[in-house]
């Protein structure tokens, strides 16, 4: 056994802010005062999410997605992912 503990990775949006400190947008999943590992990456693609989603959106291939009466299971259906 290396004696490494579980390991769980994230990816969340952020931004730099003046002082180039990072400004995470969404509050992390990790307990206080616990030690992060974090990798920087600028995100310059942002638009080209964007288009790629309304590209999706305009698709007549997928137009079922956005149909309600696709929408046949509830939260009753299944069970809960304990991830």
């Amino acid at each position: 056994m290396s004696g490494r503990r579980d390991r769980r990775a994230i990816e969340v949006l952020g931004t730099v802010n003046e002082s180039g400190e990072l400004l995470i947008d969404v509050p992390l999943p990790f307990s206080a005062n616990c030690r992060v590992k974090v990798l920087v990456a600028e995100d310059n693609d942002a638009e080209d999410d964007i288009d790629l989603l309304a590209a999706f959106a305009s698709d007549p291939a997928n137009k079922d997605i956005f149909d309600d009466s696709e929408d046949i299971y509830t939260l009753e259906d299944g069970k809960p992912f304990e991830g």
